[in-house]
């Protein structure tokens, strides 16, 4: 009997860990040219948190220079993050500056996050493990 709860449970929480992101892409070529290496991105949210661990993982990156001037921005990253230790889960959109022309949208699966602050470690997956290598 333990070796069936033990199989349950772990087949439970592999199964959220790498699902699949939804997309919704507009603006075409625009994107490529907005997101390209070197650009300057301005990391937006409602939550201050969100925005510094965001810059963090984004800067250590350094495919993008984080600005904190919005006029500086090639783009806009905005986050929207919902933080827990089994329901992490949030989406990202990228941004036109100039018009706030919504060029593409991911929205992170859900997920466990084994990390002391869960927005941080939601906000790191999130980065490392979507945002990273779509771009890289």
């Amino acid at each position: 009997m333990k070796r069936y709860k033990y199989l349950l449970c772990t087949l439970i929480l592999s199964c959220n860990l790498y699902g699949q992101d939804t997309i919704t892409r507009r603006g075409g070529e625009s994107l490529n040219e907005l997101t390209k290496n070197g650009n300057k991105v301005f990391v937006d949210s409602d939550d201050k948190g969100v925005i510094s661990h965001a810059s963090y993982e984004i800067g250590k990156w350094g495919y993008w220079l984080v600005v904190k001037d919005l006029k500086k921005a090639d783009f806009v990253l905005r986050f929207s993050c919902r933080s827990g230790i089994f329901n992490g889960k949030g989406y990202a959109e990228f941004l036109n500056p100039d018009n706030e022309e919504l060029l593409l949208r991911i929205d992170q699966p859900p997920g466990i996050v084994i990390n002391m602050n869960s927005k941080r470690g939601n906000i790191k997956r999130f980065v490392r493990e979507i945002i990273i290598p779509r771009f890289d």
